[in-house]
C-alpha cells in the first residue's frame, strides 16, 4: 500500500483571478466554437500597476488560421464567449497560426495552457 507524505500542489492549471477561480481548459469551447483558430490558445496572466492600482490581467492568445477573415470580429466574438464561460473579463490575442507550438505540444505530451507572469522579477 502507498502512502502519500504530503500535497504536491495541484495537477491541473488554475488561477485566482479577481476572486474567480479560472480554469483554461474552460476556455477550449469558446476556442474550438469558431472555425477560423486552429484550436489552440494559451492563457497568459500579469499583474499591472497604474499609480497605487495594482490589478491581475488575463490575456488569452488564440491561434487564427492564415487567411481568417474579419479577425476584429472574432477577437469580439471570443472576449464575449470567454467571459460567458470563465466569469471574468479577459482580452483575446490572436496569433498566427503555429506560433504556440512550444507550449500546446509539451514534453510531457500535455499542453501547457497557463503562463503565470505575476511573480517574475521585473526587469
Amino acid at each position: 500500500m502507498m502512502k502519500m507524505d504530503h500535497f504536491l500542489g495541484r495537477s491541473d492549471d488554475m488561477v485566482k483571478l479577481r476572486g474567480t477561480n479560472v480554469f483554461p481548459m474552460a476556455c477550449l469551447g469558446a476556442v474550438t466554437s469558431d472555425d477560423r483558430t486552429t484550436g489552440e490558445w494559451l492563457c497568459v496572466v500579469e499583474r499591472t500597476q497604474s499609480g497605487l492600482d495594482i490589478r491581475e490581467e488575463m490575456t488569452v492568445n488564440v491561434e487564427a488560421k492564415d487567411g481568417a477573415g474579419d479577425r476584429e470580429g472574432l477577437k469580439t466574438k471570443l472576449e464575449d464567449r470567454l467571459r460567458s464561460d470563465l466569469g471574468v473579463k479577459v482580452t483575446v490575442e490572436l496569433v498566427s497560426a503555429g506560433s504556440l507550438a512550444a507550449y500546446t505540444y509539451g514534453r510531457e505530451g500535455k499542453a501547457k495552457r497557463l503562463v503565470d507572469k505575476r511573480f517574475e522579477p521585473k526587469t
